[in-house]
């Protein structure tokens, strides 16, 4: 992986999708034509689409900043809800947020878009993952969504601690 990780695809997939709602939305009429009570309700969902991605991106941020460091595997926090919370904000909260604030529907393209192009990235990530963290990161993967966040953390295997020795009173 380069410097850049997944940023050029980001901004790519998103300018593409956005550029081509942004298209259809000249030339068709995708517009979700929410108004009153519907506008309204659909502006709380994305207000709270929004906040939900942020906080899963900044918890994810956060947490690769000080855990990368370790050379661990990152398996708690929003970790255990998915195992690519950076995707997963931008792809089911973020972008979905903009097009019900903008009552735009060719926006969700961009959403598309930007899943297609992260699941060829997530895979070679994966495979990365696979090489450097073994079964370790096969259990992980069979516990832990690998894009959609669960609401509840899966829980980790919980390893038990080595036996103490046993002393023989009689022996001295």
């Amino acid at each position: 992986m380069n410097i850049w990780g997944i940023g050029p695809i980001l901004v790519l997939s998103a300018a593409v999708g956005l550029g081509l709602g942004r298209v259809m939305e000249s030339y068709l009429d995708v517009h979700l034509g929410f108004s009153g009570p519907l506008l309204a309700l659909s502006t709380m969902t994305a207000l709270a689409l929004f906040l939900a991605g942020v906080y899963l991106w900044l918890s994810a941020a956060m947490r690769i900043r000080s855990g990368v460091k370790s050379g661990k595997l990152l398996t708690d926090g929003v970790y255990a809800r998915t195992r690519n919370p950076l995707y997963a904000a931008f792809v089911f909260f973020l972008l979905p947020a903009l097009a019900l604030l903008l009552n735009n529907l060719a926006y969700l393209l961009s959403s598309v878009l930007m899943y297609a192009a992260f699941d060829q990235y997530i895979e070679r990530e994966e495979n990365a993952l696979l090489e450097t963290f073994g079964d370790e990161y096969r259990a992980y993967c069979a516990r832990t969504p690998r894009l959609f966040p669960r609401l509840r953390a899966a829980k980790a295997p919980v390893t038990p601690a080595p036996a103490a020795p046993v002393s023989n009173p009689g022996a001295n």
